[in-house]
């Protein structure tokens, strides 16, 4: 039994089962400057944020964030709970549950000139991307933290176990 604000998130499908709506993102969701082939599914509750651009044949899964300006090729595939920022994507990639690619990485450094005992460290910024080559593959809950001095790059046909944590500036696989 559903009650108050949430029944307007349900509808009954066929033999009395729930599912959750809206079953799709439509087009009036979607910034101006998004482009979608027509050919891709995209899950319920998924954000496509400005300038994201998926090729043919591509399945987003549900509860999905694509952050702004990312580039994901033809016959992907990203499983639920996938968020993904600051990234270019190629060809027959597969994301499983809840990996994340393109967050800031885990970097500090100390300010020339500060005391130190009065400011240790700021956060040094990661303005670089990632880049997933063709046929990639990133296990469950996975992380790829996006490039401070370069890309962080993952090679064609590169097989990533489940929770691993990449590093910013890493390149691994055959570029």
């Amino acid at each position: 039994r559903v009650h108050g604000s949430l029944r307007s998130l349900f509808r009954t499908g066929g033999g009395g089962r729930r599912a959750l709506w809206p079953p799709t993102i439509r087009a009036s969701d979607m910034h101006a400057t998004t482009h979608i082939h027509p050919s891709v599914t995209v899950g319920s509750f998924t954000q496509i944020a400005e300038g994201v651009h998926i090729g043919p044949g591509t399945s987003i899964g549900s509860g999905c964030f694509l952050g702004p300006h990312v580039v994901i090729g033809a016959n992907c595939k990203l499983e639920h709970q996938v968020s993904v920022s600051n990234c270019t994507i190629g060809a027959d990639v597969v994301l499983w549950p809840g990996v994340r690619v393109g967050q800031d990485g885990f970097g500090f450094l100390h300010v020339s000139g500060e005391d130190v005992e009065s400011n240790p460290v700021t956060k040094k910024p990661q303005t670089m991307r990632v880049i997933l080559h063709d046929g990639v593959e990133l296990g469950a809950n996975t992380t790829v933290d996006r490039g401070s001095w370069r890309d962080t790059e993952i090679g064609a046909h590169t097989k990533v176990d489940n929770q691993v944590q990449i590093a910013h500036n890493v390149q691994i696989g055959r570029a």
